[in-house]
C-alpha cells in the first residue's frame, strides 16, 4: 500500500504525460469507489448522453435481476471526469483522504488510552 501511495503522490505532483482518447475506468474495490474518464470530444456526440440518467448515473435498465442491487451500486455512479489530470488528482485525493482518516482514527484511539 505504501509503494502505491508513493507512486500516486508522484503522479499528483507531475503533469500527465499520456494522451488518452478512449474511456478509462478506475475502480477501487476496497474503497468501493470508481472514477470514469471520458475524452472531452464525447460531449459533442449527442448519442453519448443516452447511457446516463438525468442525474448523471449510468443507465442500468435491462440488467438481469440475478445481478440484483446494481441500481444503487457505486459502479453505476462513478465520479465522471473529462480531463486525465483531474482524474489523477481525484484519485490522489481519495488516497490521501483515506490516509488522513486512518491516521486521525489511530491518534484518537491512542489519546483515549491515556
Amino acid at each position: 500500500m505504501k509503494a502505491k501511495t508513493c507512486q500516486l503522490r508522484k503522479a499528483c505532483e507531475s503533469k500527465p504525460l499520456a494522451f488518452i482518447n478512449k474511456p478509462l475506468l478506475y475502480h477501487d474495490m476496497e474503497q468501493e469507489c470508481s472514477d470514469q474518464y471520458y475524452p472531452p470530444e464525447v460531449l459533442e456526440d449527442i448519442s453519448f448522453f443516452s447511457q446516463f440518467t438525468k442525474q448523471g448515473h449510468l443507465e442500468v435498465t435491462g440488467i438481469p435481476e440475478e445481478i440484483g442491487g446494481l441500481q444503487e451500486h457505486y459502479l453505476t455512479s462513478p465520479h465522471l471526469v473529462f480531463d486525465m489530470g483531474e482524474m489523477v488528482r481525484y484519485i490522489c485525493f481519495r488516497v490521501r483522504l483515506r490516509e488522513a482518516k486512518a491516521a486521525s482514527s489511530f491518534h484518537s484511539r491512542i489519546r483515549g488510552k491515556g
